[in-house]
């Protein structure tokens, strides 16, 4: 159950909850008990492959000379790898944000140390070479440090600890109480000066497992003419005996729905008097984007560019007002080629970008708002997050859950979103990584939220020619593909037409061997996705028996929704139309003896019809299954589960073949 509620830590009530029983785990680093040692499974998560044993985290204000106050995180986390499944979470990446400008947090001081038990009951310990800490490139506008642990198998236990310093107030380190894998104990702690003000967001849970509050004994002092004494307020959030966060499937991030709590910069109370409210809100901030140079001034600037565009192109303007939106659109497209980086704020002039066009996801999007309007079209920015970055919150007026800028053509029921950065998308869609809740429209005036998802439904159909050689035991393969919508820009984004990715694709799902591809014309990006392949696989032999899966691997094996029941929704991106017919010849000589039942299964989330045809000797299977709907809320999880349960039973079953008995 997630509790939502903003509260201002300079203000935060005391909360006190009965600490439970004793922890028999050290939370000192350095310090290695018996129990650490001894700990081979952990008890209230049998199946977890490793477990964290201690995660704290200490966020201070220190005063720089130079920059101002900042913000110095220290993190120390140990984790006790209980199987080889394990040993990935050896593995550490720490993220830390760069701007624009290229004002960055920075990493330093990382140690880690691995231990091992020795026969003898002793600890082998091995330090983490500090040469092997390097950086990389992360997401959007982060960067992180990683490092591995060496000699890390089951039965080992890593601790490390760093720390982040940040000179982005604005945004005080979160805190995730959960992961992955179960926690048996998390603490924060907060070292908070009476200057700034934050507004805390809970997601998750409903308590901590203990909580306190106390000013630190110890006094600072800021300024040296005048100068001010000040105490720390000390807060220190605990959760202990934390589940790990299993169930990743359909979801947007894995950030929306663990255990976390996240912090926003409220208000700033001056040394030498006077106050500035920080948290703004919704038509406060659209003005400040139709003000930034960034946003609405690079809007404006890049007038000329557009004119520039039109005057090329001025056929365009002879036609109505869907096939102007369309051609500028494409013309966009076709003259821009996105960096890969999406922004809501642009990092080059409109100038610079004229000359180079190449640019972030706002450098184009915004071009193409000015061009519709030269045109004489209603056009408008939307700010979205996309999934990976996470849901918005209307509850939260910040900036920082937005990441990405897309557009808005016209303004009445025919007003459709479109993203001219996204290649493989037809004109008046948006790419399905921007499918997520809803987007923020820029204009003057009123705030206006649009919704991002639609009623779309995507289909896959395979059609599948199936010939059996008992003799060579060899199952020889054709297969058509069609995809519409969101399938096939998918499938034009992933694989496009290369055709070492195709052939991972079909090796993966029942083929093992390829033979060869065709493609499509696949250009029109309003016409399906189409290619042809042909390939072999092996026989499957039982008993003297030939069993055979008329659909190969096409069909789902497990249910991806693993849990009894889940608090939070299914979103599978968009709705999902599944057909899959094969037509198997069999083999002189062979009869069909055991054939998959006909099934039909019906209710408002889901569909789906199986039936086999004889036609002399020729079988023919035919499934079909339809998801009806993008978002499942927690309530039809159930339903749903149960309902991809009879599916999975369905559409696997066997065809058996035996060869006919000719003695008389």
């Amino acid at each position: 159950m997630k509790a939502k509620a903003i509260l201002v830590l300079s203000q935060l009530f005391l909360v006190c909850l009965p600490s439970l029983l004793g922890q028999n785990f050290s939370t000192e680093w350095g310090v290695i008990g018996d129990a650490e040692k001894q700990l081979t499974r952990y008890a209230k998560d049998p199946d977890a492959s490793a477990v964290v044993l201690f995660d704290k985290g200490d966020s201070y204000f220190f005063y720089d000379n130079v920059e101002g106050y900042k913000i110095r995180f220290t993190r120390s986390k140990r984790i006790k790898i209980l199987d080889n499944a394990g040993v990935d979470y050896a593995e550490v990446i720490v993220p830390f944000y760069v701007d624009e400008s290229g004002r960055a947090e920075e990493v330093r001081n990382v140690v880690g140390v691995a231990y091992n038990l020795r026969d003898d009951g002793s600890l082998e310990t091995g330090s983490l070479d500090p040469g092997s800490v390097f950086e990389i490139q992360y997401q959007d506008e982060y960067r992180a440090k990683k490092f591995t642990f060496p000699n890390v198998r089951a039965g080992t236990i890593v601790e490390y600890q760093y720390v982040l310093e940040t000179p982005f107030l604005f945004n005080l380190p979160d805190w995730d109480f959960q992961d992955e894998i179960p926690t048996v104990y998390s603490e924060y702690t907060l070292r908070m000066i009476p200057f700034y003000e934050y507004a805390i967001r809970h997601q998750g849970y409903s308590r901590f497992s203990y909580t306190t509050s106390r000013v630190d004994s110890k006094k600072r002092v800021f300024g040296k003419t005048n100068p001010i004494e000040f105490q720390d307020l000390i807060t220190i959030f605990i959760q202990r005996d934390v589940p790990a966060f299993k169930d990743e499937s359909y979801i947007t991030s894995v950030n929306d729905f663990i255990m976390r709590m996240d912090f926003q910069l409220a208000k700033i109370n001056y040394p030498q008097g006077g106050t500035k409210e920080i948290m703004s809100t919704w038509d406060k901030l659209i003005d400040e984007y139709l003000k930034n140079d960034y946003f609405g001034k690079y809007l404006r600037k890049s007038n000329s560019f557009a004119r520039s565009m039109l005057d090329d192109n001025s056929s365009v303007l002879t036609l109505d007002a869907a096939g102007k939106a369309k051609a500028l659109i494409g013309m966009v497209k076709n003259a821009c080629i996105w960096d890969g980086t999406y922004s809501k704020y642009t990092d080059l002039s409109a100038k610079e970008f004229q000359q180079i066009k190449e640019g972030n996801s706002a450098e184009i999007n915004l071009l193409l708002v000015a061009l519709l309007r030269e045109a004489g079209l209603r056009a408008d920015p939307v700010l979205v997050s996309t999934r990976q970055h996470g849901r918005i919150e209307k509850e939260y007026p910040f900036s920082t859950v937005f990441n990405h800028v897309v557009v808005r053509v016209g303004g009445d029921e025919n007003a459709f979103l479109c993203d001219a950065s996204a290649a493989n998308i037809q004109y008046n869609r948006l790419p399905s990584n921007c499918l997520n809740g809803e987007g923020l429209v820029v204009h003057e005036g009123r705030v206006e939220w649009v919704s991002l998802t639609n009623d779309l439904r995507s289909a896959d159909r395979k059609e599948l020619t199936l010939s059996l050689d008992p003799e060579a035991y060899v199952l020889q393969a054709e297969l058509s593909l069609e995809a519409t919508e969101y399938d096939a820009y998918e499938y034009r984004s992933d694989y496009a037409q290369d055709e070492e990715e195709w052939k991972a694709y079909f090796l993966s799902n029942g083929f093992s061997r390829v033979d060869d591809l065709e493609f499509g014309e696949n250009i029109d990006l309003e016409q399906p996705f189409r290619l042809k392949v042909s390939g072999s696989s092996p026989l499957d032999y039982l008993g003297g028996q030939i069993v055979l899966q008329p659909f190969l691997g096409f069909p789902p094996l497990e249910n991806p929704l693993t849990q009894a029941k889940r608090s939070y929704p299914v979103d599978m991106t968009f709705a999902k139309e599944r057909r899959l017919l094969s037509r198997i010849t069999l083999p002189a000589g062979y009869q069909a003896v055991d054939l998959p039942p006909y099934a039909k299964h019906e209710n408002d989330l889901m569909s789906f019809v199986l039936q086999v045809r004889r036609e002399n000797e020729n079988l023919e299977v035919e499934g079909s299954y339809v998801f009806k709907k993008a978002v499942y809320s927690p309530q039809e999880y159930v339903l749903l589960r149960y309902s991809i349960d009879k599916l999975i039973e369905a559409f696997n079953a066997s065809v058996v073949l035996e060869k006919i008995d000719t003695k008389p």
